[in-house]
């Protein structure tokens, strides 16, 4: 019954079938009988799809299993399908509606984040060229901007230096990443920014980001539309600051923000290093460090970051944009909503790295006196 009811038409009732089908398999004793539920979906997706005879239960069958796939065992039993599962999947993307693609690339980006899943994903050649598919030419907003979330996350995990914008896939995600982000559709950019996440390992997408104004004004203005009932207002006023309980639903975004102004204030070697202090290392580890972080960005092709870089994106974000106010108000939604969201650490590493900047004199002077006109 709950799978005949997980691709509902209200959008509540799903989301409540969605909800029960994962309590009700958190319940299950042991995995034996896990694997045994989910071999039996699979099983009932392939052979629907091999016959094409019952379109409705294939939707049904694909929207449970999306809505399971975060589960690392999905990942297992895919793996143990081989290229069968996997390739029944990629058919599925390749042609079926957008509905049945939302429901795929949900997948792929779940199982993604487990390395059974991901190997199996980017061993594929099928699968991920469905995806860059999807990415390029599906008409649907928001098949089109997830397909290209989830390309963006495969690629970040290719090598160990994180995304690479020197290659030909890189460039090609980098392309359409910053298309959506500049799209005057709310779904397309808001995935758009998520996309971008992914990708600030890299130097060369940092100044290509912050060298960018309709870029950094649209990362500016959904930062400033979290918290307030009417998302589509992007007016940066004061008023926007004054959060309250009673419209502050909207705070999906929050912490990926967050991580997005902390990594573009700083560069990769002093989030490292900073993470290396707090795990109190050694000389010798220190050293091995240094060792392994030349060796990854020589493997990625990616400029060397210096202080003055970090300095021009800086001003890019803080003077040339109203990048503090920015988050200043990620500051407020976070106070207001206390341990509900994350992002604290985030955002204070972000405060700490733009007065931090001590070259020009006159703009390290202008950043702190912004701060305080913001209430910072």
């Amino acid at each position: 019954v709950l799978i005949a009811l997980s691709n509902h038409s209200n959008i509540n009732i799903k989301s409540a079938i969605h909800a029960m089908l994962n309590i009700l398999f958190s319940q299950i004793p042991n995995e034996n009988e896990s694997e045994q539920y989910l071999t039996t979906i699979m099983e009932s997706l392939i052979q629907s799809t091999k016959t094409q005879l019952n379109v409705t239960k294939q939707l049904n069958l694909v929207a449970t299993l999306s809505s399971l796939s975060h589960n690392a065992i999905v990942s297992d039993i895919l793996h143990n399908y081989k290229e069968e599962g996997i390739k029944v999947l990629s058919q599925l993307a390749m042609n079926s509606g957008p509905k049945t693609q939302e429901y795929i690339i949900n997948i792929c980006s779940n199982i993604s984040s487990h390395e059974k899943g991901r190997l199996l994903i980017t061993t594929t050649e099928h699968c991920l060229n469905a995806l860059q598919y999807l990415m390029l030419h599906s008409t649907s907003t928001i098949v089109k901007s997830s397909a290209t979330l989830t390309v963006t996350k495969l690629e970040s995990m290719r090598k160990k230096g994180g995304f690479d914008s020197s290659t030909d896939n890189g460039l090609l995600i980098l392309e359409q990443v910053f298309s959506n982000i500049k799209s005057n559709n709310d779904i397309m950019m808001n995935k758009g920014i998520e996309s971008l996440g992914y990708m600030l390992s890299n130097t060369n997408v940092k100044q290509l980001t912050c060298t960018n104004s309709k870029i950094i004004q649209n990362i500016i203005a959904k930062t400033m539309a979290l918290g307030n009932n009417n998302t589509n207002n992007r007016k940066t006023t004061k008023k926007q600051k004054n959060i309250t309980a009673n419209n502050s639903s909207d705070t999906i975004g929050v912490y990926g923000l967050c991580n997005i102004y902390q990594n573009l204030t700083m560069s990769n070697f002093d989030k490292q290093k900073d993470k290396l202090k707090e795990m109190e290392v050694t000389a010798e580890q220190w050293k091995e460090f240094e060792k392994i972080t030349k060796m990854a960005k020589s493997e990625s092709n990616d400029i060397q970051d210096t202080k003055e870089l970090v300095s021009n994106r800086v001003q890019a974000i803080c003077i040339k944009h109203n990048g503090i106010e920015a988050m200043v108000h990620l500051s407020d939604i976070l106070v207001e909503n206390k341990h509900k969201i994350k992002g604290h650490l985030e955002i204070a590493q972000a405060f700490c790295n733009i007065t931090s900047v001590q070259e020009p004199v006159e703009i390290a002077s202008l950043i702190k006196s912004k701060i305080v006109q913001c209430g910072g």
